[in-house]
C-alpha cells in the first residue's frame, strides 16, 4: 500500500521536510517512489506538485494524517478524514441528556465541608519509643579513626 507521509531532511535543529510518495513498510527515512513536494516549517513554506498529488490520491494511496493537514491547507482534499483520527475533536453530546440533570450531578460531586476545630488546639501527637529514645553514650568506638593503627 503506498502512502504519502513527509521524510525529514534537515540539519539539527533546522527541521526541513520532504512530501515523499513511499511504500507504507518502507522506514521513514528509507527509500521512496516520488517526491510530491517541500515543507519549511520555519518560514511556513510548503510547495507541492499538485497535479501528481492528485494523481495519486486517485489512485488510492493513502496520505499521513499531519501530511493530510498540510494538503487541506492547499486545498487538497483527500479521503482521510482528520477529525475521526485519535487527536481530532471529538463529537458533541446531544443537548436532551445534560438538560436538568446538571445540577443533580453537581450536587452528588459535592465534598462536604470539613469540621473546623477551635483556633489553637491541636491533638497532642505521641512519639513512638524507639531507638532514638536512648541515651548517646558518649564513649568512642574501637571502629573509629585510630583504632586500628598500632601505637608506636
Amino acid at each position: 500500500m503506498l502512502i504519502i507521509r513527509l521524510t525529514r531532511i534537515g540539519k539539527k535543529n533546522q527541521p526541513k521536510y520532504r512530501l515523499v510518495l513511499t511504500e507504507h513498510t518502507y522506514p521513514i527515512k528509507g527509500k521512496f517512489i516520488e517526491i510530491l513536494g517541500h515543507y519549511d516549517p520555519s518560514n511556513d513554506e510548503f510547495e507541492i506538485k499538485k497535479d501528481r498529488v492528485e494523481h495519486w490520491l486517485k489512485n488510492g494511496s493513502k496520505v499521513s494524517q499531519t501530511a493530510a493537514s498540510l494538503l487541506k491547507k492547499k486545498g487538497i482534499k483527500n479521503q482521510l478524514d482528520i477529525s475521526n483520527k485519535k487527536g481530532g475533536p471529538k463529537p458533541k453530546k446531544k443537548d436532551d441528556e445534560k438538560s436538568g440533570d446538571s445540577k443533580d450531578v453537581a450536587a452528588q460531586n459535592k465534598i462536604p465541608e470539613q469540621k473546623k476545630s477551635d483556633a489553637g488546639e491541636k491533638e497532642p501527637v505521641q512519639e513512638k519509643a524507639g531507638e532514638d529514645d536512648k541515651p548517646k553514650s558518649d564513649k568512642k568506638d574501637d571502629t573509629e579513626k585510630g583504632a586500628d593503627k598500632p601505637k608506636k
